[in-house]
């Protein structure tokens, strides 16, 4: 059982936010503006790229037909009418495939199959992992390229986790190795019984069998639940947002993180959003 204490300036959030947000949008236009000269480019033309980034990656291009970027099922990675995978990460492999001059393949996999993937080298890149101190130890990642809200996924008619918490202990579901274990411990405010689980299949059977209560994740996995057609979702209390990176765990690939990092840092995460 976990029970975190914490405390929370939302009105003093809210003021900075209402304080910023004419200069922010000035920003953002001026940036967005940026952003349009990063569309149809070389990576050789982004700012800052060095001689030996620039070796480095026609090294790797030069042997290379296509990259492999591996994502869970999700909004950000969810299959059309025509079975084709679309969403935010395709649009992104469109945007490196144009970069690097390579197809980006997207396709889908478990979470258990994406992180041994990257471990062997199977997988070249994802957005799938949460940008934290811990996972930069392992993995070279950009900076957050967009940040997801962490909700509540449940079967449709079953007690809500208020009314749960009244009368006892919720059980809460979370992906095993995710960082999202460490965020709802630290911020959650009532108790909870942890369960850890290895992928959306095995919670959606604790679901369904009321061993757990709710699997907790970021909102952008409830694609994945689409197939069942009982699985709804809310808003994790306190927020939580998890910002997401363009992740490898192949050093031959580092450079080309490195480069998209200074894409970035030129406007390249407004021409994504």
């Amino acid at each position: 059982m976990i029970k975190k204490k914490y405390i929370h300036s939302l009105i003093f959030i809210s003021a900075l936010i209402l304080l910023f947000l004419p200069g922010c949008k000035r920003q953002d236009r001026q940036a967005s503006a940026a952003a349009l000269s990063l569309e149809n480019i070389s990576f050789r033309d982004i700012p800052g790229i060095t001689k030996e980034e620039i070796d480095a990656i026609e090294a790797v291009l030069a042997k290379r037909q296509s990259f492999s970027y591996v994502m869970t099922p999700g909004t950000e990675a969810f299959l059309n009418a025509d079975g084709e995978i679309r969403g935010f990460s395709a649009l992104i492999c469109e945007w490196l495939s144009s970069l690097f001059g390579l197809p980006f393949k997207l396709s889908h996999s478990s979470w258990n199959e994406l992180i041994d993937g990257l471990r062997g080298g199977e997988v070249d890149f994802t957005n799938d992992l949460h940008n934290s101190y811990e996972r930069r130890l392992i993995y070279f990642m950009t900076d957050s390229i967009v940040n997801n809200p962490v909700h509540y996924f449940q079967i449709f008619g079953s007690e809500a986790i208020s009314d749960i918490i009244k009368t006892r202990i919720p059980r809460y579901a979370i992906l095993e190795g995710s960082t999202t274990i460490d965020s709802v411990s630290r911020y959650a405010i009532e108790e909870f019984e942890l369960v850890l689980v290895r992928d959306y299949e095995e919670s959606y059977k604790l679901l369904k069998t009321g061993e757990i209560d709710a699997f907790i994740t970021e909102n952008v996995v409830e694609a994945a639940f689409d197939i069942y057609g009982d699985v709804v979702t809310s808003t994790f209390l306190p927020l939580i947002y998890t910002p997401m990176s363009i992740t490898t765990q192949n050093h031959e690939l580092e450079p080309f993180i490195s480069v998209l990092q200074k894409a970035l840092d030129n406007g390249g995460i407004y021409f994504l959003k």
